[in-house]
């Protein structure tokens, strides 16, 4: 018999809402959560809309710690946080400092990209060289 794998908890972070309930509720209203993002359009994007889910510092502060936050940069890891975090409560497990590794139990989680920022940073590092040439305002 081959191993099964069985799924027992959900979370969602989407660009439409976040949490189960809320996600069920912004796809039965029909909300996709598509905007027009002007950050994309400061970072000289040709496309400007896109599904960034709504993450607020409150929020993020239910999930991480200070210490954990300092320098996060990775949108797409901290949505992967949060939707796993979830899905491990919706489950029934406990998240408890204090409890061992559970080397036993798994999640999956999957996203676009891993943020604006990270791919910023690896356009810069990647096209930087080309500063003092006719493309370089096309990549700053």
């Amino acid at each position: 018999m081959k191993p099964r794998v069985v799924i027992t908890g959900m979370g969602v972070v989407a660009p439409n809402a976040i949490g189960l309930d809320n996600f069920l509720e912004a796809i039965q209203q029909g909300r996709s959560g598509i905007t027009f993002h002007q950050k994309l359009q400061d970072l000289k994007f040709s496309c400007c809309i896109g599904g960034i889910p709504s993450v607020s510092e409150e929020l993020k502060s239910q999930y991480l710690t200070p210490l954990q936050l300092r320098g996060f940069d990775s949108a797409g890891i901290l949505y992967g946080c949060i939707a796993g975090m979830d899905a491990w409560k919706d489950a029934g497990f406990i998240i408890d400092k204090n409890s061992p590794t559970d080397y036993d139990s798994g999640m999956v989680f999957g996203t676009g990209t891993s943020g604006i920022e990270k791919f910023r940073q690896s356009k810069s590092k990647t096209f930087g060289k080309y500063r003092g040439s006719a493309n370089y305002g096309k990549w700053n």
